[in-house]
């Protein structure tokens, strides 16, 4: 499911689970020496580039996918009822029961919005907090048209070609920062081979960023763990809280596949922006007034 597949669809929830347990499942019936090796990593210490457990969920928003959703809201009975408690106010759900008054063109459902939005609906979307901008990722294909791996050469052309227009939204400037993750060292002797072309490409980019250095780059296999499926997920997220602690721009590289690489550019929002988020009392609650709400006094 994507955004581009659904022209309707405001936000999407997107989870990764990944650890030794959840591994070593998998080699259970099939493997049962693997499977013990899994296991008996599960209880001891973790050491670097070894599997480790995670546990992720992002949020990803289109804002102005709502948009034609703000003309109905208006005219739309809320069905929310706030009562006053000595412990304090509490409300049901705010979701469209009827209209106060018919629309000039008629409401057509979608398959992600079946009813019109209340006024608060679109008012808590639009003061959700904006924790940074997530960039389309570029993916880089190893294969040439019949499937064969392509030479080193043409692996670092494609690399750098991506990681040219990954960070093309940052107007010729670098990020502050590289997320990486090759891979772990077990059972996987080509990390080197997927860590090269990304190296070699961000040396013809910008010569003076050192993935080597702790301050620029981040390999994330090195401080975490191998965190298998989960390691995009988390880098995302990893680059989110940097972006609006420290400032600039993080670029996520997923380098753990053989046939291919994924590039992520993250930026944190502006001061101003983050000034706005923290000013809103969470959680949101109805404005005073806000569209059309009965109000019963609780004993």
């Amino acid at each position: 499911m994507t955004f581009d597949e659904h022209g309707d669809l405001p936000a999407v929830g997107v989870a990764a689970k990944d650890g030794v347990l959840q591994r070593a499942a998998g080699f259970y019936q099939g493997d049962r020496p693997k499977f013990d090796k899994m296991v008996d990593l599960a209880y001891h210490p973790k050491n670097v580039r070894t599997p480790t457990d995670s546990w992720t969920f992002l949020t990803l928003i289109r804002r102005g996918r709502i948009d034609w959703l703000r003309p109905f809201a208006p005219l739309v009975e809320d069905n929310m009822t706030i009562k006053d408690w000595p412990a304090g106010p509490s409300r049901n759900r705010s979701e469209f029961v009827g209209w106060n008054k018919q629309p000039d063109q008629p409401f057509v459902p979608t398959p992600f919005i079946a009813k019109p939005w209340t006024r608060f609906q679109i008012d808590q979307y639009d003061h959700l907090e904006n924790l940074g901008t997530l960039y389309r990722p570029q993916v880089v294909s190893y294969l040439d048209d019949q499937g064969q791996p392509v030479k080193p050469a043409e692996r670092r052309m494609r690399m750098e070609g991506a990681l040219r227009a990954a960070l093309a939204p940052l107007g010729g400037k670098s990020p502050a920062r590289i997320l990486f993750d090759y891979g772990s060292v077990l059972d996987d002797r080509n990390g080197a081979a997927r860590f090269l072309p990304l190296v070699q490409s961000l040396h013809a980019v910008d010569d003076n960023f050192n993935l080597l250095d702790p301050r620029q780059g981040y390999d994330l296999a090195r401080i975490l763990g191998d965190t298998g499926a989960g390691s995009p997920f988390i880098a995302v997220a990893l680059a989110t809280m940097a972006g609006r602690q420290s400032g600039g721009a993080t670029l996520v590289a997923n380098l753990r596949r053989d046939d291919g690489a994924t590039l992520l550019l993250v930026t944190p929002p502006s001061t101003d922006q983050i000034k706005k988020d923290a000013a809103i009392k969470r959680p949101f609650w109805p404005r005073p007034g806000f569209g059309k709400m009965r109000v019963a006094e609780g004993n």
